[in-house]
């Protein structure tokens, strides 16, 4: 299983960071046409692909995503935690469609490609809660060494729900902050090794392999994981790597 799910994080690397954004739509695309994009694929390819729900958001919106292949190891993609980089939203979208096309063997991959949805409506990096106060998505998970928080965003939860819930495996993060695939561990400590270590590699290496982008240790390349949707994949023991696209 454990070997499954590596194979399932590099698919997901190698597919997501090799993906041409604009094959499939502008740059200026709404949420509304997120859902039109899904909804169609779920109905194009109605025996590979079928929409699912994580709830409510706070600006009242229903979190859609869809779910593709039916095997029995559980991986999610994750999009758009900041609203501003609207590239990663079309990366999701291009690989959830070449998955519907070509499902993975074995595989159920569930994609949501935009989890903070009033922040990618307005290109704001920030969601607002339903009182109005803003929080960066990313740093509304719980830390073992944090303070703030968790979960004050509906969509938040829902996707930390969801990992429990769907007994998620393995799982991709993409942003578009930086030009880097990067692996665990990754918290404020000087200790970065993991017994995964030398597997977490050949991951990062074989998912860049057409797009050269920079691959290490989290903490080393970009930044600690403190309150962010990494660390909180970890907690429940999930494979989870991070994919910055420029």
């Amino acid at each position: 299983m454990k070997k499954l799910a590596a194979l399932g994080c590099a698919f997901l690397f190698s597919v997501a960071a090799n993906a041409n954004p604009l094959e499939i739509g502008a740059t200026n695309r709404k949420y509304a046409d997120v859902k039109g994009f899904v909804q169609k694929l779920s109905t194009d390819y109605r025996d590979k692909v079928s929409l699912f729900s994580l709830g409510v958001t706070d600006s009242k919106e229903e979190l859609l995503g869809v779910k593709i292949g039916n095997g029995p190891v559980h991986n999610m993609v994750v999009s758009t935690h900041h609203g501003n980089e609207y590239g990663s939203a079309e990366v999701a979208l291009a690989f959830a469609e070449s998955l519907a096309k070509q499902p993975i063997e074995g595989q159920t991959i569930y994609v949501i490609p935009v989890l903070n949805i009033s922040g990618y409506n307005n290109r704001q990096r920030e969601e607002r809660d339903s009182k109005g106060t803003s929080y960066d998505p990313n740093r509304n998970y719980p830390s073992p060494c944090g303070t703030e928080g968790p979960f004050t965003l509906k969509s938040t939860k829902a996707v930390a729900d969801f990992i429990a819930r769907e007994n998620i495996v393995s799982s991709a993060t993409l942003h578009t902050y930086y030009p880097a695939v990067v692996y665990p561990w990754g918290i404020s400590t000087r200790d970065l090794e993991t017994p995964y270590t030398n597997e977490f590699k050949q991951i990062v290496s074989d998912a860049t392999v057409e797009s050269r982008y920079q691959v290490g240790n989290s903490t080393e390349v970009i930044r600690s994981e403190e309150h962010t949707s990494e660390l909180q994949s970890r907690l429940h023991l999930v494979c989870r790597l991070l994919l910055e696209k420029k």
